[in-house]
């Protein structure tokens, strides 16, 4: 394994930084491209008031560097004082690539030190409240143009390999409650602006104080101003104004399946402090051997043109030919699909080039080297379903040579949503026969899946509310006329269906009564209904959750004519309740036969591991565990653990449910997917004969292991998820054992084996 540049975590108690030192940013104003919300900032930034976060030591009276650093407390609140921090909650979904930036303008141009950003992990109180996956500091001297100065990624996200060869790794375990320090060497740079690129992991993050302190003046000077560090630093606030509107692969590279289609999503962001009527366009200009596939949303969607004529590109592509795309510029965020075919050969040093254009002026473009992808071609046969279960039919039949590139990533099943098929077949030019895709999905060996919302997609659902005024939702005793047209127009869909599984997402039960059962007692209906039961609210709405699903079930059950297998969003094996409504013990076999919890780790997949692990053990069969999970919902996952998903969840005796086709934004992610199923579709007697060992456990507590075996081969998976530091495991291997996601054969007998940091292995052998 290479070395790596280890970035310093600094204790709570010491700065690092001599006591003379000028703080240059004390006071100062912080600008974002995203406003702090959870806890806000304020008009003299928190960041920059030189008050910090403390916490008291354990009674243990131990008080070194590493003990103080290491302790924990049980809520994160109490690490936290509102008053000092800022917070981002919930302000990435779909932005989680392009992060949040952030700048403090010093006054004048100043020799600088370093740079030292106090941020925060909470994940021993709350998963998704993990540390930033990557840091990225730049510098200007005129408020326009930012260079690169330095990057730290957190190893547990990426990997060694994840981490080149001048960034930092940061090195941390996340199951603590603390402060973490970020710091960056800028000595020798001289610069009036600092910019700061925080790229999140989980779906919150805060932050407590930057400093940037002054340099010696007798440092000698040191150069990062060159075209080669210019960097777009999206910031608005008039600074960096050509930066200000982003559109860009989500990936530094720009990967081109080619035996394929696979989507590709971009990252889109309008920073403008002013935004103007015009219209924001945007700008593909692709290299010879790449070409745009032109699909039906892509011609009416996005309008897009393109300029037949080869055309020379920005200065530092002169001499090189390209084919240029326009498009309008739909929504904000992320933006697409879209999908790209290799028609010739492709130059090794090929470049693509990204950018908006508004009016008059284009925007600072994103140029990325291109790089093709040939995908492993899967034949999954297995008994679970693998699916992007929610994957609306717009996609589905937008997505050029469906069935063929679905299937060799291995997916086996479909999704349908036949409540948009209506609306598909009422399009103007409509190529979209849904009726006709679902058989062709059929007769091609697919499992189909329905995927339906009840009550949400009540007709007259503002008519069933509870009776008091200002009730929302859907009243939890009501089952008269609407109800009951509902259930029969739910039922049509599937006589039209014919689903092996039946999916159902009810998330709006909360709203009628705000989280309290004592609440539907201002409802008329609901108060004579739990009068007349004699049991408490909560008891009479656990009543009325299994009384909606035996009736949703019954519904689909009368007109199905095969097996079907139904599941209801977030409703799961040792649950208590769901919305103070749904208990899936009362439900479970005879209404529901799935358990579905919502595993959103973001890349945090030890959590994935102990629900996959949890799932079997409560459930003690196979197959009847469907978690939803993500390539990043909500946050961000490195794209290689895709791999690592699938060994999660099938060799857990779960199947592969995948929330949602719009988390999959660069090729690279269903690659990795595909790579995994291609390893486990080979072993599909082993899959349908074997079950998963609960109790396998390998000599080191900190990796996450799953075994699954029959009497005749076993498949065993083990990965260190969560520390920062290279593992050693050992495993007593057979004859002919092989790592199967790495080729080769080891020998027999005891192995001392090693796994770094977000590594994984997958081993098989004959017993």
């Amino acid at each position: 394994m290479r070395s790596l540049s280890l970035l310093t975590v600094s204790c709570l108690m010491a700065s690092g930084v001599a006591a003379d030192a000028r703080n240059l940013a004390l006071g100062k104003k912080v600008y974002y491209s995203i406003m702090p919300d959870n806890p806000p900032d304020t008009a003299q930034s928190k960041l920059t008031d030189g008050k910090k976060n403390t916490r008291t030591l354990s009674g243990s009276g131990e008080s070194s560097a590493a003990t103080s650093f290491d302790e924990q407390k049980a809520n994160y609140s109490d690490t936290m004082d509102n008053n000092l921090t800022a917070g981002w909650h919930f302000k990435f979904y779909g932005r989680e690539n392009l992060g949040m930036n952030m700048c403090i303008d010093l006054g004048q141009t100043e020799k600088l030190g370093k740079s030292i950003l106090r941020a925060g992990s909470f994940t021993q109180s709350m998963y998704r409240f993990s540390l930033p996956r990557e840091f990225r500091i730049s510098v200007s001297n005129d408020g326009q143009n930012f260079y690169h100065a330095g990057t730290a990624k957190k190893i547990t996200s990426v990997g060694a390999e994840g981490i080149g060869a001048n960034e930092k790794a940061i090195k941390l375990y996340e199951d603590r409650n603390r402060w973490i320090e970020v710091e960056f060497d800028l000595s020798g740079i001289s610069a009036r602006y600092v910019g700061l690129t925080v790229k999140p992991e989980g779906f919150m993050f805060y932050l407590d104080e930057w400093e940037i302190f002054a340099g010696d003046s007798k440092t000698p000077d040191r150069n990062i101003y060159t075209p080669a560090n210019r960097e777009r630093f999206a910031i608005g606030n008039g600074l960096a104004a050509r930066d200000a509107v982003v559109f860009q692969p989500t990936n530094e590279v720009f990967y081109i399946p080619e035996n394929i289609f696979v989507p590709t999503f971009f990252d889109f962001g309008d920073y403008r402090p002013e935004k103007t009527k015009e219209p924001c366009r945007f700008v593909i200009d692709l290299p010879p051997g790449v070409a745009l596939h032109e699909s039906y949303l892509l011609r009416n969607q996005f309008k897009i043109e393109k300029d037949g004529s080869r055309c020379i590109l920005t200065p530092r592509q002169t001499g090189k030919h390209f084919k240029r795309y326009f498009g309008r510029m739909l929504g904000d965020y992320s933006f697409g699909p879209l999908y790209f075919k290799i028609n010739g050969k492709v130059a090794e040093d090929a470049k693509a080039t990204f950018f908006c254009r508004i009016g008059n002026t284009d925007f600072t473009p994103a140029v990325r080297p291109v790089k093709t992808l040939r995908f492993p071609v899967a034949d999954n046969k297995l008994p679970p379903f693998c699916a992007i279960t929610w994957m609306t039919d717009y996609y589905t039949m937008d997505w050029p040579d469906f069935l063929r590139s679905y299937a060799a990533i291995g997916f086996n099943a479909v999704p349908y949503f036949p409540r948009n098929w209506q609306g598909m077949e009422e399009l103007p030019e409509t190529p979209y026969q849904p009726s006709a895709h679902l058989e062709k999905s059929r007769a091609a060996g697919m499992r189909i899946i329905q995927n339906e919302s009840p009550l949400h997609t009540m007709k007259n659902l503002a008519k069933s509310n509870c009776t008091y005024e200002g009730a929302k939702g859907f009243c939890p005793s009501y089952r008269g006329e609407y109800y009951q047209q509902h259930l029969r127009e739910l039922a049509e869909n599937s006589k039209a269906i014919q689903p092996d599984y039946l999916i159902w997402d009810i998330e709006l039960m909360h709203h009628a009564f705000g989280g309290k059962p004592e609440n539907i007692m201002k409802c008329k209906r609901c108060a004579a209904a739990v009068a007349k039961s004699g049991k408490t609210p909560q008891e009479y709405l656990f009543d009325c959750g299994v009384e909606i699903q035996r009736d949703l079930y019954n519904a689909a059950a009368g007109v199905i004519k095969g097996k079907f297998l139904a599941g209801q969003y977030d409703v799961f094996a040792g649950q208590k309740n769901y919305q103070q409504i749904w208990r899936f013990d009362r439900a479970y076999p005879k209404y529901i036969q799935l358990s579905m919890p919502a595993a959103y780790s973001a890349g945090l997949f030890d959590v994935n591991h102990r629900i996959a692990q949890r799932e079997y053990r409560l459930l003690g069969e196979k197959w009847r565990s469907a978690s939803w999970v993500t390539p990043g919902t909500y946050g961000y996952c490195s794209p290689h653990k895709m791999e690592a998903m699938v060994y999660e969840q099938l060799l857990n005796g779960g199947n592969l449910c995948i929330y949602s086709f719009n988390e999959f934004t660069t090729p690279q992610q269903l690659y990795y997917l595909s790579r995994g199923l291609r390893n486990i579709c080979q072993f599909r007697e082993l899959m349908e004969r074997g079950k998963p060992d609960a109790g396998f456990r390998v000599d080191n507590a900190k990796l996450a292991c799953s075994r699954f075996a029959d009497d005749r081969e076993t498949l065993v998976f083990v990965a260190n998820y969560s520390s920062p530091e290279e593992e050693t495991f050992t495993l007593n291997l057979p004859k002919k054992a092989v790592r199967l996601d790495r080729t080769g054969e080891l020998a027999p007998g005891k192995h001392r084996l090693k796994l770094g940091p977000a590594e994984f292995a997958l081993y098989h052998w004959k017993n």
